[in-house]
């Protein structure tokens, strides 16, 4: 129904506000705008059926109609009346496009020519990945090798410290890296279940993972399931250490907001000297 009100907005019908396509009159009335002002199919003469008040009248010649212009979507004045109509409509501006060819090429051909150059309406094409010869890129690298029991190359591996500037990550390392996601880490992570749910019920690992939001994809499931673990470590991570500024906040807090107060020695607990009275 939304593609029949596009139509019928842009060619132009008048009654578009007051259009219901359930209502025999109305479609009707669509029909005949049509043919008298956009297919004109008929010589003026020849539509004085289409606009026949009865109603087995106006149905036969729309049948007839139909024929004569070849549509070939079937017609039972019931649900097909969209799927007609959106027909008559589609075949409608292609005649209207027919007629104004000429003037729609140029407009075109003028909208291009004034059009500023790609790169200044274009978005901005996405970062560059990062150097994978890069020690940061080694740095993030060498902890998955490590926790896939995976060898890196003596000459590729780094330290923080050392930041080798001739050590690289290659291709085949990656593919190690993905072939073991594939083969052992993935296949565990479906298979198990996740303890602690209400009743019986233990979602899988892969079903908690599909709920997790990552906020990208790569295009492979099993580089953004890894993506996702790597997520979900750093978030704990940082949990973590909010629980930890939250306790140091907390005991800050005890200390200066009720201090206590030694008699002997004259002072309270901000170790502020009092004067006796």
């Amino acid at each position: 129904m939304a593609l029949v009100t596009i139509f019928l907005r842009a060619l132009g019908y008048p009654e578009i506000d007051d259009f219901i396509i359930s209502d025999p009159k109305k479609y009707q009335a669509v029909v005949v705008w049509l043919e008298h002002t956009k297919i004109r199919h008929y010589p003026l003469d020849g539509r004085q059926h289409l606009q026949a008040a009865e109603t087995a009248t106006w149905q036969t010649a729309f049948e007839k109609y139909l024929v004569d212009l070849a549509c070939p979507v079937a017609w039972d004045n019931g649900e097909t009346n969209a799927p007609v109509l959106q027909w008559l409509l589609n075949y409608a501006v292609g005649l209207e496009f027919s007629d104004k060819a000429s003037q729609h090429n140029t407009a075109l051909d003028e909208a291009v020519a004034s059009a500023p150059a790609p790169q200044d309406w274009a978005p901005p094409p996405l970062p560059p990945y990062s150097d994978a010869t890069s020690s940061e890129t080694l740095a993030a690298l060498e902890p998955i090798f490590n926790l896939l029991h995976l060898p890196l190359e003596p000459n590729n591996k780094i330290t923080i410290e050392s930041g080798a500037e001739n050590a690289a990550v290659t291709a085949d390392q990656i593919r190690k890296i993905k072939a073991v996601l594939e083969a052992q880490v993935l296949p565990c992570l479906a298979a198990s279940r996740i303890p602690g749910g209400s009743g019986n019920s233990t979602p899988s690992a892969a079903t908690v993972l599909s709920d997790f939001p990552l906020g990208f994809s790569t295009g492979d499931q099993g580089v953004d399931i890894a993506a996702m673990v790597l997520r979900m470590l750093y978030i704990k991570n940082m949990r973590e250490l909010q629980d930890q500024v939250d306790a140091a906040i907390v005991k800050v807090q005890e200390i200066t907001a009720e201090p206590t107060t030694d008699a002997t020695m004259r002072r309270d607990g901000r170790g502020v000297e009092r004067k006796n009275k």
